[in-house]
């Protein structure tokens, strides 16, 4: 089970989007984490043949996708940033009409909807129609429906933008527990998405991939950088202040700088969170200033 990225660009007019990013997935599942517009969607989109790229290939079993797209979409499974459903239809009517669409064996179909629904933990909602159903309900719907006809990839794009902490939570154990005998690629802002299901992360930015490889890995990256401390003596400008926490009568800033930020700082472990500040600070910042 391969599928690989083979030096692939997209150009729109004179923006690049994506650079020369060349990857191969195994079976597992892997987190592509970048702040927006660093390209997560543009790659996304190629790989589930939404979009073609300008330079590069996109081979499955080594084998051009877009030279038998129909052949790719048999083995694969989407859930777009925002998917599209008709309120009235009942659960079971949604997915019934996505696996007609998918071209799932008419004789298939009942066992599939059956397997899916308890995989999302949806059995109970299955007569329920799609307008009465929450944020988080509906995106297991949308899992559900990649799903339905049995996907050797499975793309999922910002799956949990707009759902809060615990419909998060409850997502990413979902993931988990589907995520072991296929290819599972997640694209997301959120760090925790990533930090908690991913066998291998890919930080991107600017339409490159940075780093790649296992939490430890990536993460050896700032190793040495990240301090705490109570007060910042060096120039603010050459440290990322990362939060600050009150700790027994104490204000204690956790900050990411080359160099000792005062004379009392110590070296703490790195965390995800640290990386994705330490990378992607100045687009952080123009997003809290928009």
């Amino acid at each position: 089970m391969k599928l690989e990225l083979n030096q692939l660009t997209k150009k729109y007019k004179n923006n690049v989007a994506i650079e020369q990013v060349s990857f191969t997935f195994f079976a597992g599942i892997y987190g592509i984490l970048g702040a927006n517009g660093a390209g997560k969607s543009t790659l996304m989109k190629m790989m589930s043949t939404i979009l073609a790229p300008t330079e590069g290939k996109i081979l499955w079993e080594d084998k051009d996708i877009f030279d038998d797209t129909t052949d790719y979409r048999g083995v694969l499974g989407v859930l777009p940033q925002n998917f599209g459903y008709y309120d009235d239809f009942t659960v079971k009517a949604f997915l019934e009409f996505m696996a007609v669409v998918k071209g799932v064996k008419k004789t298939d179909i009942k066992e599939s909807i059956q397997y899916v629904l308890k995989a999302t933990n949806l059995q109970k909602k299955a007569k329920e129609k799609m307008k009465s159903l929450s944020g988080g309900m509906k995106q297991r719907v949308g899992i559900a429906q990649a799903l339905i006809n049995d996907p050797k990839i499975l793309i999922l794009d910002e799956p949990t933008v707009g759902l809060d902490p615990e419909e998060r939570g409850r997502f990413r154990q979902i993931l988990a527990s589907i995520g072991r005998d296929r290819i599972v690629i997640l694209s997301t802002h959120i760090v925790q998405d990533v930090e908690y299901v991913a066998d291998k992360l890919l930080i991107l930015k600017e339409g490159k991939i940075l780093h790649e490889g296992k939490l430890e890995e990536i993460l050896s990256a700032i190793d040495g950088k990240v301090w705490e401390c109570e007060t910042i003596t060096i120039d603010k400008n050459k440290v990322i202040l990362c939060n600050t926490r009150f700790d027994n009568g104490h204000y204690l800033n956790r900050v990411i700088s080359d160099t000792s930020p005062s004379r009392e700082a110590k070296i703490v472990k790195p965390t995800l969170d640290d990386l994705y500040l330490y990378y992607f600070n100045d687009e952080t910042k123009a997003e809290e200033d928009n």
